[in-house]
């Protein structure tokens, strides 16, 4: 019952989503409806009128009045259907690009949990395809006309006789039946053609754009090795599509031998009425358009139901989206940046233990440091110690598994995540900078602080290289959207993302292994500038170089998930402990 409800209420929900994003839509295609009815009806019933006219002896001029009528008819309902459809597909298009931003926007307000899952992303992927979401109200309205007409022609049947109604029925009953079972393959490939789909789309990008892995496919030869991985990923779809255009081509065999039988015995019952005189050779041709169009639209209707079915899917995914996000938004208080940010920040970590959703091993176990505001630390360690994943937690980007996380004694998960982000600027490990502007990569904005900005690039030491620049502060990065792009080396590209932290200029300023692509002695250099244009924020540093570690507040040293050192520079040299030897291994690469 539940499931039938929910197939109800589907139908409802594509009217309201496409109401909300483009109501024009149904202004033109409502009139559709009519269009198509009338038609359909109108060539069943005009086509008696004349031969009527022509067998009963009327004259011609009689018959020629019919004819025109139906002709001028048919030409206003044509051009006014051809307009209307050229309406539709204009708002049609323009609900695509709607619905397109939407699901873009709501993608990029999933929790980074979720959208780390590949289920999530195969939900994304599915949902994007509700643009097509008028293609699926079009086969509603489809259906909708398809029975307002079946209605008319059924009323037109069963004058003759009720038997002829059974009889299409029967035909019906048997492509329902066929429509059903294609629905249930229909749900088992689209999930297997998502899950190959997003293993395909990485594929054909690395092959046709290479994506940053053009000199390691050349240099490597690796031409070939990517073509078979394209070529097994092209072949499992081309098996998925060969089963169900086989499938599809039984069915359609079944149904026409169904269709031609139910043919041969319409033309046989109608024959033996016309020669006993019941009916007359109008009302033979009428009554056998009449039950071959209802046939037809009985079908149809069957039909559309079944692609109806499986575009309805579409629509599920985009509601377990909008779900997903639903969950990140009740944490947001949609102040658009207007809160201003904490005047002190004092970050407390209770007992924190975390482990990556659907694992059973601790990455961090039993965290307990504060952070007191304005205060500098280094958290050192080796790769894979947790150091990455316990700046993940303080960015709200996962929920501790147990203990909790303070800012100025409250828990940042009560914290509104508009309001929370103001207060952190940070640059990952895995930093990312966009195919835009220099400008536009450094403000995030449209609106600019010349003179942040100038402050951004100085303590970062990209004067000099942005000078060089033929457009400065304009010139964009890649040629993606400018053939006079530019490409920045690694060490460039990190500081240009230390530069958008600084412009930020929250109160808490995170650097995950920010120099990891400049030299030694660059490194120590930028640092010294970071403490100094950092002098008034909580600084938090994450390296397993130690750099940054001399002049910091306080030092915290990870090793497999807990926090086995902790003090001031001098107090854990004093400790000769795992600081103490990483730091006087490590000092030499800075004299």
């Amino acid at each position: 019952m539940g499931k039938i409800n929910d197939r109800l209420k589907t139908p409802l929900k594509i009217v309201k989503i496409i109401a909300e994003y483009e109501p024009l839509y149904f202004a033109v295609s409502l009139p559709q409806i009519i269009v198509n009815t009338f038609l359909t009806l109108a060539a069943v019933y005009f086509p008696k009128l004349i031969i009527e006219q022509l067998t009963d002896g009327q004259s011609f001029s009689s018959s020629l009045t019919i004819i025109l009528g139906y002709a001028l008819a048919l030409i206003l309902l044509k051009v006014g259907g051809v307009i209307l459809r050229n309406k539709s597909s204009l708002h049609a298009a323009m609900f695509s690009s709607k619905i397109k931003k939407s699901v873009g926007y709501n993608s990029m307000h999933i929790e980074l949990s979720d959208i780390e899952d590949p289920k999530t992303r195969d939900i994304i992927r599915l949902a994007g395809r509700v643009a097509d979401l008028t293609n699926t109200m079009g086969t509603i309205e489809g259906i909708v006309s398809d029975v307002i007409a079946i209605l008319g022609l059924a009323w037109i049947v069963m004058r003759l006789d009720f038997l002829f109604i059974l009889l299409v029925l029967l035909t019906l009953t048997a492509k329902t039946v066929f429509v059903r079972i294609e629905y249930l393959y229909t749900q088992k490939s689209r999930t297997m053609e998502a899950e190959n789909n997003r293993n395909g789309d990485y594929l054909n990008h690395i092959s046709y754009f290479n994506d940053g892995a053009e000199k390691e496919i050349r240099l490597n030869n690796l031409q070939n090795w990517f073509m078979k991985k394209v070529s097994k990923y092209r072949n499992t779809m081309l098996c998925i599509e060969y089963m169900e255009y086989k499938r599809s081509a039984f069915f359609n065999i079944l149904l026409a031998v169904l269709v031609g039988i139910q043919t041969f015995l319409l033309l046989w019952i109608l024959s033996k009425r016309y020669i006993g005189g019941i009916i007359s050779i109008a009302e033979f041709t009428m009554y056998f358009s009449a039950v071959t169009m209802l046939s037809a639209q009985l079908s149809s209707v069957s039909d559309k139901i079944g692609r109806y079915n499986g575009q309805a899917l579409d629509i599920n995914e985009y509601n377990k989206l909008l779900t997903a996000v639903q969950a990140t938004n009740d944490t947001e208080d949609n102040t658009d940046g207007s809160c201003p940010a904490p005047e002190k920040t004092e970050i407390v970590f209770h007992d924190v233990s975390f482990s990556y959703p659907n694992t059973d091993k601790m990455v961090l176990e039993h965290i307990s440091i504060a952070i007191s505001d304005r205060e500098k630390l280094v958290i050192a360690g080796a790769n894979g110690s947790g150091k990455s994943t316990f700046i993940k937690l303080l960015c709200k980007f996962y929920r501790p598994t147990d203990g909790m996380i303070t800012l100025n004694g409250t828990d940042i998960w009560d914290i509104p995540n508009d309001s929370y982000f103001q207060t952190i600027s940070a640059v990952f490990q895995d930093f990312k900078n966009f195919s835009f502007t220099v400008r536009e990569n450094i403000t995030m904005s449209e609106e600019s602080d010349s003179n942040a900005i100038e402050a951004a690039i100085e303590a970062t030491g990209l004067s000099e290289c942005i000078e060089r620049l033929q457009n400065n502060l304009d010139t964009y990065l890649t040629r993606q959207f400018d053939t006079e792009g530019i490409e920045l080396s690694g060490g460039q590209a990190q500081k240009l993302a230390i530069a958008r932290a600084m412009y930020k200029n929250a109160p808490i300023l995170i650097l995950d292994e920010p120099t990891a692509n400049l030299d030694p002695k660059a490194e120590s250099a930028i640092y010294m500038d970071l403490f100094n244009a950092a002098k008034d924020k909580t600084t938090i540093f994450i390296s397993h170089r130690l750099a940054a570690s001399s002049v910091a507040d306080k030092i915290a040293v990870f090793c497999e998930g807990k926090i086995i050192e902790y003090g001031t520079h001098e107090s854990l040299m004093a400790q000769n402990g795992s600081y103490s030897e990483m730091y006087r291994k490590q000092s030499r690469e800075y004299i």
